[in-house]
């Protein structure tokens, strides 16, 4: 698991170098996508920072409490990741890629309509909610993606890392087709 400012941080430079502006809003979606796919890729969170169901969708927690300053500011300056391993980069450059084209409102619209979110999110009198979108829920929602995706259990990104590094030969034809599907 690696730190959730470290994915913040990789997001930030990946929306940089597309010269894509990158609010907190937007941050927050996908770093939830990032974890919801960690988890039917990997059945691990890529991250440990509790995400939370807000009236504008999921919002990571601690991040947030460390990028409030930005406001509605497009990030930056949060620096180099510092400790990303290859599996945490390439995921995040997955969801990076398939979710760049939304806005944070595009993002939110998405989250509104998946379970993880919905049935996380009971605002109080007050219209506020903070209860957590738990790793099982996005399992079992990412888990079910990644099963109509391949036609496999989730999990089959770890299993193929395991294969190989246990010196396993993967068909070719498997790696190729896992890469198409990112």
């Amino acid at each position: 698991m690696v730190s959730a400012i470290d994915v913040a941080r990789q997001f930030v430079i990946l929306a940089g170098a597309d010269g894509e502006p990158l609010n907190q809003m937007r941050l927050y979606k996908l770093m939830y996508y990032a974890q919801g796919w960690s988890m039917a890729w990997y059945l691990e969170p890529l991250f440990d920072d509790r995400i939370e169901a807000w009236k504008l969708g999921p919002v990571p927690k601690n991040i947030r409490r460390e990028l409030q300053s930005f406001g509605d500011d497009p990030i930056s300056g949060l620096g180099e990741p510092e400790a990303l391993t290859v599996r945490a980069r390439d995921l995040i450059g997955a969801v990076w890629n398939k979710f760049r084209e939304f806005s944070g409102f595009g993002l939110s619209d998405r989250t509104h309509k998946e379970p993880p979110w919905r049935d996380a999110y009971m605002p109080d009198a007050g219209g506020r909610c903070s209860n957590a979108i738990t790793n099982e829920a996005l399992l079992a929602y990412f888990g079910r993606l990644y099963e109509q995706d391949t036609g496999e259990p989730p999990g089959g990104e770890a299993r193929l890392e395991s294969q190989f590094a246990e010196g396993k030969l993967v068909p070719l034809s498997e790696v190729i087709a896992r890469i198409g599907k990112k």
